[in-house]
């Protein structure tokens, strides 16, 4: 017979996980002795770790998969985190501040990987919207995958959730030479 001990006590708690510490055979008797390492996460709990890991993994993607654009006359890969979109913002704020307080700026912009260098305002307008046409489809995925890890009821179902990112139908293939 195997007799299972949970914290020294007959009873498993069931919000709280456990691992086997010890075994000990005596005669035909198994004692099992189970230690707690903490509260078993809920469904809850479970769906909003996935809902981070989707977000961490669009982060990750995008960082991996540049946008490919000739706005400025040649192909060049741009970077399109979400750092780099808030600051191509602040950037066209900052230009358009400018303009209303007639104060000379130069905006700047650099490639993936590359130095800031001037740009003209057509080319960093142009650029913001290639980046949020680029991106946009990449975030619609990601929605749709947080709706569906929302609306799960199972352990089952959200483990069966997949996430990837390549299937969001995004085309990025234009070809320039390095």
């Amino acid at each position: 017979m195997i007799i299972n001990f949970f914290d020294n006590g007959l009873e498993e708690n069931p919000l709280k996980e456990y691992k086997l510490s010890r075994k000990e055979h005596k005669n035909e008797d198994i004692y099992c002795f189970y230690i707690s390492i903490g509260s078993k996460k809920t469904l809850s709990a479970l769906k909003e770790e996935k809902i981070k890991e989707s977000k961490s993994m669009l982060a990750e993607y995008l960082e991996e998969h540049p946008l490919i654009s000739d706005v400025t006359g040649k192909f060049e890969e741009y970077t399109c985190t979400m750092d780099k979109q808030n600051q191509l913002v602040q950037t066209l704020m900052i230009y358009n501040l400018s303009l209303n307080s007639n104060v000379g700026y130069t905006p700047m912009w650099n490639t993936r990987g590359g130095i800031c260098e001037p740009w003209s305002i057509e080319n960093l307008t142009a650029l913001s919207f290639e980046m949020e046409q680029y991106v946009y489809p990449f975030i619609h995925y990601q929605q749709s995958i947080e709706c569906l890890i929302r609306n799960v009821e199972t352990l089952e179902e959200l483990e069966l959730i997949e996430i990837d990112y390549s299937k969001a139908g995004v085309i990025n293939e234009r070809t320039y030479e390095k």
